[in-house]
């Protein structure tokens, strides 16, 4: 999902799913609480990397506590339940 992280995985999640994900976990009334690991900006090569990083950071917290993407879908569309 981003590039500065401490251990880059060969087919790890993408962020569509990362966020996919963190929508899902919100919408569940479930998550107690959010530990973001593995991610260091001071691992990036480039400052697009850097700002990359902390963008996907900050999109996954926002998402773990209700952010929701925009995009195509009717406003009143809801996740399917688990």
């Amino acid at each position: 999902m981003t590039p500065a992280t401490g251990t880059p995985v060969v087919g790890g999640l993408t962020y569509r799913e990362g966020m996919f994900i963190t929508e899902h976990l919100c919408q569940t009334g479930l998550l107690s609480a959010v530990d973001l690991v593995e991610v260091n900006p001071l691992r990036g090569q480039t400052e697009q990397d850097v700002q990359s990083t902390v963008q996907v950071a900050v999109d996954v917290l926002l998402g773990c506590f209700g952010r929701r993407r925009g995009g195509s879908h009717h406003p009143d569309y809801r996740l399917p339940e688990p």
